[in-house]
């Protein structure tokens, strides 16, 4: 019977134990998620074929945790907290709890090495950073086969560079001047590399045969500061046969300090406007061609627009759209639907369209070289001493051109100042008879100026042409409304010397008191106000 309580108490004791031990156990808490191992399942960057993007991808072992991704250009690992923070990195994204992140990574750099750096975060616990790398691939760039019917695309500063100037390495390809053809994509601002403080543009070509389309698009910021004395613009020039065509281009500034005309003797012993006219049979004459589009064109240019130009030259022959419009091999030079809002001084020939016009011989004008061209700004002709007894004058100075010799020309706009030393005219200040083609009579027919001309020494000066040697030349329908002319003071270091053949005050033509379509229709008849010109607020027809 001992015995027996004996055993029964050993039995009582071990299962007081064994309940005592299960109550413990149940009052453990369950494996502490914050304490679980956080691990990538997987983690990737890759390239994507034919494009400079970067593909990122990852996903957590389990159903725990969020991933943070960041892209960097550097090889160095940063700290778990930088890459949640996701700040001075390329590009950076987070996942959902427990989720994949997937991302597709645009805009990088072609052919460059990018790491990505991975963790995972959970209730302030982190995994492993984990990092990957891969190298964006060059994408194929379709550029064009410089042909008509797939012209070589223009779309970056480095793409308009290379127009016309041979291979272009960095396509392989070969952007001849000559036979070849061009199309802008989209606006190209070169400010970003070209201007004041920065470098200058370098003119690039149009050869024979070819054509540079710029599809309605606008080049901005055209800087030119140089020596140079020929072919300066967007363009040195567009060479026979070539075209440029659909452009507006802006912000323009060009310098240059290369004077160009035979100098003359100024002789004090002379008296009045001789003293400065005498000959130097010793000095050089050389050409300079300037203009916003092209220093020179011996092809068309049609549909082109030029704003905000400034062309200060001390030299010659310079024009707000070309400097030069010269018709070669048979074919006249032409251009087409243009306007110019410029200011412009230089020496001699200056022109709001064009500095010069000329032709070789046998050349065909059995159609007008220019038509529906429109200028509005201010034109300035400098007298400059080269040395200390010669001077060259400001001289051919015209809201169309400045010396035009065998040429035809219709529905011509001018609204403008212009200013110089003598042969100022509101649309041309100097017709020339041009011994090249001797049956050729020039003819100006439908044009219109208003606008305030001024000379310093001389009387050639008119409202639409300021003095001709070419009794050949003829207008027809040239109108001048409400313009001014008048004599100033020419300087020559401390000598003044007036000349008084025009009176400053005087008044020539008669303003119109009303303009209308109607007005236009019986005075300017092929000028066009539908498609072409359009009349502003003061009913003065501009360039659509």
């Amino acid at each position: 019977m001992k015995f027996n309580k004996i055993i029964l108490g050993v039995l009582t004791l071990l299962f007081s134990f064994t309940l005592f031990s299960c109550s413990e156990s149940e009052k453990k808490p369950e494996d502490d998620t914050t304490k679980t191992e956080l691990k990538f399942k997987s983690a990737v960057l890759v390239s994507v074929e034919g494009t400079s993007d970067l593909n990122i991808k990852a996903s957590v072992q389990g159903e725990k945790g969020v991933i943070y991704a960041v892209l960097s250009k550097e090889d160095s690992s940063p700290a778990a907290s930088a890459i949640v923070e996701g700040k001075n990195f390329v590009w950076a994204d987070h996942s959902v709890e427990g989720q994949a992140l997937e991302a597709t990574i645009s805009d990088l750099e072609a052919g460059k090495p990018y790491y990505a750096f991975f963790v995972i975060k959970h209730e302030n616990v982190f995994s492993d950073i984990v990092r990957k790398t891969a190298t964006t691939i060059e994408p194929d760039v379709d550029k064009g086969e410089g042909t008509a019917e797939n012209p070589y695309k223009v779309s970056t500063i480095e793409d308009l560079e290379h127009v016309g100037t041979g291979p272009y390495d960095t396509y392989n390809l070969d952007w001849n001047a000559d036979n070849t053809y061009y199309i802008l994509e989209n606006d190209i601002d070169l400010t970003s590399k070209y201007g004041e403080n920065k470098e200058s543009w370098t003119p690039i070509k149009i050869g024979r045969e070819s054509v540079f389309d710029g599809n309605g698009h606008t080049i901005t910021g055209v800087y030119i500061s140089t020596t140079s004395t020929t072919n300066l613009g967007l363009f040195e020039g567009i060479n026979i046969h070539g075209m440029v065509k659909n452009l507006h281009v802006t912000n323009v500034r060009i310098s240059s300090n290369g004077y160009v005309e035979r100098p003359k003797i100024y002789d004090a012993s002379l008296e009045g406007e001789k003293k400065y006219t005498s000959t130097n049979a010793d000095g050089t004459a050389q050409g300079i061609y300037v203009g916003a589009l092209t220093g020179d064109c011996k092809g068309s240019i049609e549909n082109v627009h030029v704003t905000d130009a400034v062309l200060k030259v001390e030299g010659s022959r310079v024009g707000g759209l070309t400097g030069r419009l010269y018709s070669d091999e048979g074919t006249a030079c032409k251009i087409n639907k243009v306007s110019v809002e410029a200011t412009i001084e230089g020496v001699s020939r200056l022109g709001g369209i064009v500095g010069l016009i000329d032709a070789k011989s046998k050349t065909n004008f059995e159609t007008p070289i220019v038509t529906n061209a429109y200028f509005k700004g201010t034109i300035k002709g400098t007298t400059t001493f080269p040395t200390e007894d010669t001077y060259i004058a400001g001289e051919y100075l015209g809201g169309f051109a400045g010396y035009a010799r065998a040429f035809n020309a219709s529905n011509i706009v001018v609204d403008a100042t212009i200013a110089g030393e003598r042969h100022v005219g509101g649309v041309v200040g100097f017709l020339q008879f041009n011994t090249n083609v001797p049956d050729h009579n020039s003819i100006i027919k439908d044009c219109l100026f208003k606008g305030n001309l001024s000379i310093n020494i001389g009387t050639n000066m008119g409202p639409v042409v300021g003095n001709r040697s070419n009794s050949n030349a003829t207008t027809e329908n040239c109108i001048a409304t409400g313009y001014y002319l008048s004599s100033s003071i020419f300087m020559k270091k401390e000598e003044q010397v007036m000349f008084d053949n025009l009176n400053a005050t005087a008044k020539y033509g008669e303003a119109v008191e009303a303009l209308s379509k109607e007005w236009y229709a019986q005075h300017l008849p092929s000028l066009d106000l539908e498609s072409i010109f359009v009349l502003d607020e003061n009913s003065f027809p501009t360039l659509r």
